[in-house]
């Protein structure tokens, strides 16, 4: 009893021997040898008055591979070609002396002529991944066919880096991320993804990253690293050896931002937001740049509440907010620094942001809000609403702790005794959404009502004070006339700038 061993692939189907009856009128003949490597060239078919030799192609791998015989004749200028796909174990068989008697077409409808007296042949594994193919050949008595000579005896082109398709791979928790495996032929250069030869895959820590065929799932911040063992085509003569390999990827799992809410806040100012995503637990800490320290006041997986002290010299614009979990830093999301540029009128408020005219006796003002600021007056006014708003593009409107200053200028009057309005600070907090500017003249009803002519006029700018080294002065500028003008009651607030 003979016994014969192969390095091959476990579950290849390999038969290799040859033999010769005894007046050598048959034969059976294949390579002990592996597959052929993807690609042989060199065979050939000559014309033989005695025998008739069939050419057989085994796939000796674990998977269906894609064969293509191409047979080249008249010099090389013509070609005939026959593709087929082989199952693990199968045979692809060609009598050329049958395919040239009975004028059987190729894929390409091409027949061969009958005249025919060699031919070359070459094969070639269409499948990607690993050689399966083995060739070999079966001689018969049969009067006037062709006789193989079989290539010369390929080198195996193996396949060499063999790696996972990226360097490294950051994802969130709860994500899973396709990835796959590749290699270089050596021969070709060409990259061969070879996932399909990698059928164990492993994490080094399950609880950061699982690992399983072709793919990887986020579990929880952290680094792991996963693997996958498989077999490749090794170098070898006449056959390519398969050798185990085990490439590794870094995995890197990281919290990840959804959503900061609000997500602007006021120069100078400290604002409580909320940042929402996941993976943020346990211990979260919240960088947004060295002009913005932030506090973290609560936390769970998925959220958390913080400060973030806005500074008064801070840059404004957008400053990146990074949450970092067991040494791994999320993909930075945006906070807008805002900075004060003008004021707009507040059109949901009266007609086009101005409130209507009130004339009163002996009455009160009151502001845009209700609230009563003088009682027992006699005279005219009118609010007006407004947004402050800042530099974005487009422009976004401002909530914020600040004071906000009227100058004025340009002031006259027919009136004896009248003096420009003095400088006023208006102290602004955050849940003032809309500003409201009273315009009043007039005196106190019990030393009774202005004249039928008694007016006044002046220019209004206004300033946004943060503190008393940080103010912005504001683009817009007003032109105000108030009080009687032949005795008609009038508050007019016109914008002159911009």
């Amino acid at each position: 009893m003979v016994t014969l061993t192969t390095d091959a692939l476990p579950d290849d189907l390999v038969a290799y021997a040859t033999s010769i009856d005894a007046n050598r009128r048959y034969n059976l003949a294949t390579r002990f040898a592996g597959g052929v490597g993807g690609h042989l060239t060199g065979g050939e078919w000559d014309v033989d008055a005695n025998h008739n030799q069939i050419a057989t192609v085994t796939n000796i791998g674990s998977k269906p591979t894609n064969a293509l015989l191409t047979l080249h004749y008249e010099n090389g200028q013509k070609s005939y070609e026959l593709q087929q796909t082989i199952a693990p174990g199968d045979q692809m068989w060609v009598n050329l002396a049958r395919l040239v008697r009975d004028r059987v077409a190729d894929r390409n409808g091409n027949t061969l002529p009958v005249d025919l007296k060699s031919v070359t042949y070459e094969l070639r594994d269409l499948a990607p991944g690993l050689g399966s193919l083995s060739v070999g050949s079966l001689a018969l008595d049969d009067t006037f066919g062709f006789s193989i000579t079989p290539p010369p005896c390929p080198s195996c082109c193996p396949l060499i880096a063999i790696q996972f398709d990226s360097g490294f791979l950051d994802l969130p928790p709860g994500v899973t991320d396709p990835v796959g495996i590749i290699g270089q032929n050596q021969c070709t250069g060409a990259q061969v993804n070879v996932t399909a030869d990698f059928g164990t895959w492993s994490s080094n820590n399950d609880g950061i990253a699982k690992a399983s065929y072709a793919k990887v799932q986020g579990i929880a911040p952290g680094s792991a690293v996963v693997s996958a063992d498989g077999f490749v085509n090794g170098p070898g003569e006449c056959e390519c050896s398969p050798v185990m390999q085990n490439p590794t990827l870094q995995v890197n799992v990281q919290p990840q931002i959804t959503g900061i809410t609000p997500p602007r806040g006021l120069i100078g100012n400290s604002v409580s937001v909320t940042i929402k995503g996941n993976g943020f637990s346990p211990s979260p800490s919240v960088f947004a740049g060295s002009d913005i320290p932030v506090t973290v006041d609560s936390y769970s997986s998925t959220q958390i509440s913080a400060t973030f002290a806005i500074a008064p010299s801070a840059n404004g614009g957008n400053h990146n907010v990074v949450v970092t979990v067991a040494g791994q830093p999320s993909p930075a999301a945006n906070f807008y620094v805002q900075i004060p540029k003008t004021l707009i009128r507040d059109t949901g408020y009266g007609t086009g942001g101005l409130g209507s005219l009130v004339s009163i006796t002996n009455g009160n003002v009151l502001d845009i809000y209700g609230n009563t600021l003088l009682t027992g007056e006699c005279g005219v006014y009118r609010n007006i609403g407004y947004f402050l708003i800042d530099q974005e593009s487009p422009a976004q409107t401002i909530q914020g702790d600040y004071t906000l200053v009227e100058n004025f200028t340009n002031y006259t009057t027919d009136v004896q005794g009248l003096t420009p309005p003095p400088t006023e600070d208006n102290p602004i907090v955050y849940a003032q959404t809309m500003l409201g500017d009273t315009q009043f003249f007039g005196t106190k009803a019990t030393s009774g009502c202005p004249g039928s002519n008694d007016h006044e006029s002046f220019d209004q700018n206004l300033t946004v004070e943060i503190d008393s080294s940080h103010s912005y002065g504001l683009s817009m500028e007003n032109s105000i006339s108030r009080g009687y003008y032949s005795g008609t009651p009038t508050v007019n607030v016109t914008i002159i700038n911009p």
